[in-house]
């Protein structure tokens, strides 16, 4: 794997067609700098990621035809570290950080932060029972999502969601933000109503002293695709309502974990990971070097804070998320929205759960107001199921997770 890491003598940053950046070098040095050594050219595959010396036609790493392109690299910064993977990252997640760490370890490539040191396993184990360490989402919805994750987010989690353009990846995620609020505000004011129709005072009265001993749930939705008026009339249309929700429209990485410093979220949502740059790295949003690091630096800033961060990532033509195939690794969870255009339905499957099975999905319908839960998946199988007697058919049972489905088994029969 290659990576960039920006240099303190460098000012500026000349972008070519290919998407690659070539740094150009400021005239002088400061003093107890060392100038920066000779750099060096490789060619990154936009696929995986793998870097070579030389140009491929197809990539010896993946197989990927016309997917390499040129990447000019310093061999050293100015302070005479070697460049290497997830080296951007690491930084402008320690940058972000409130207060600097004691124990400084070595995070030349290092996905995970050493930054605390060693640790007796006595003092950081928990009490039985993962599922109440979880955030947990309320409501249908949020049961079907928190079926697929394992029982809700866990606290410091990165997670990845993927689909086609258009699936419905950006309103799931608003439809989850109104989850996250546990559903215990109405409760008592309907049920006293339900009982003395009369006392409407009383109700609010109550309402209003439980909702003051909920604790309020802040979520931070970062969008780079959308203005903040814009994601805001999404959630008018998904009647979308929580008080501790803040937009920000932003494509600057930096400035994301900035205002997730400033604001300390429970959870926070980026709006995708193509759109997202490092100051640091010298390639176009997008490109290999900017997702993988960028990437690196969530998880530096989700695994330092202890707030689980979910991520969007677009699909490519061959179905497969769009960036390296490292960012797959990197991540603690990869879900897939994955539907047809002409239908309304999707389904929501876990490709890779550190924290659950994979083995679940959640069938979903897409509507007016959202995606909502459906309630009995085998309909929509045998929705179009015919019932002429010249149909090779049968019907059988298949179990997905903890569904059982029915559906339909079709053969062509033809006389000989």
């Amino acid at each position: 794997k290659v990576g960039t890491r920006h240099s303190g003598s460098y000012s500026s940053v000349v972008v070519n067609s290919a998407g690659a950046g070539i740094r150009a070098a400021s005239g002088g040095s400061g003093r107890g700098k060392r100038a920066a050594g000779k750099g060096k050219t490789v060619h990154v595959c936009g696929d995986c990621g793998e870097g070579f010396p030389q140009w491929h036609g197809k990539c010896p790493s993946c197989g990927a035809w016309n997917s390499l392109s040129q990447l000019h690299l310093p061999a050293e910064d100015a302070e005479g570290r070697k460049t290497g993977g997830g080296g951007a990252g690491n930084r402008a997640a320690r940058a972000s950080s409130s207060s600097a760490p004691s124990y400084q370890g070595s995070t030349r490539g290092a996905w995970v932060d050493g930054s605390s040191g060693p640790v007796m396993y006595s003092k950081v184990k928990r009490a039985p029972g993962q599922l109440a360490w979880r955030i947990p989402l309320h409501g249908e919805l949020g049961r079907e999502v928190s079926q697929v994750l394992g029982g809700g987010l866990v606290p410091g989690s990165l997670t990845l969601v993927g689909g086609d353009p258009g699936v419905g990846k950006s309103t799931l995620l608003l439809q989850l933000v109104g989850t996250m609020v546990p559903p215990t505000l109405e409760r008592p004011r309907q049920a006293l109503l339900k009982a003395h129709p009369e006392d409407d005072e009383r109700a609010s009265e109550d309402s209003q002293s439980e909702a003051a001993n909920v604790t309020s749930t802040k979520v931070l939705y970062v969008s780079g695709e959308e203005s903040v008026d814009q994601v805001a009339n999404r959630g008018e249309r998904l009647e979308v309502t929580m008080d501790g929700l803040y937009l920000y429209s932003t494509t600057k990485t930096e400035d994301i974990l900035a205002a997730m410093t400033d604001i300390q979220p429970d959870v926070m949502i980026v709006d995708s990971i193509q759109t997202v740059y490092l100051e640091d790295v010298t390639s176009s949003a997008g490109s290999v070097s900017q997702v993988r690091e960028c990437a690196t630096a969530f998880l530096h800033a989700a695994k330092r804070s202890g707030i689980p961060i979910i991520l969007v990532g677009h699909v490519t033509k061959q179905g497969d998320i769009a960036g390296p195939r490292v960012l797959e690794h990197i991540v603690d969870v990869v879900l897939f929205l994955e539907g047809e255009g002409l239908k309304g339905h999707r389904i929501l499957r876990g490709i890779k759960n550190r924290y659950g099975s994979t083995e679940e999905i959640s069938v979903l319908e897409m509507v007016e107001s959202g995606l909502v839960p459906v309630a009995n998946p085998s309909t929509v199988f045998l929705s179009e199921r015919g019932g002429a007697a010249d149909v090779s058919a049968a019907v059988t049972v298949a179990m997905e997770g903890s569904h059982p489905m029915l559906l339909e088994v079709q053969a062509l029969c033809s006389y000989a």
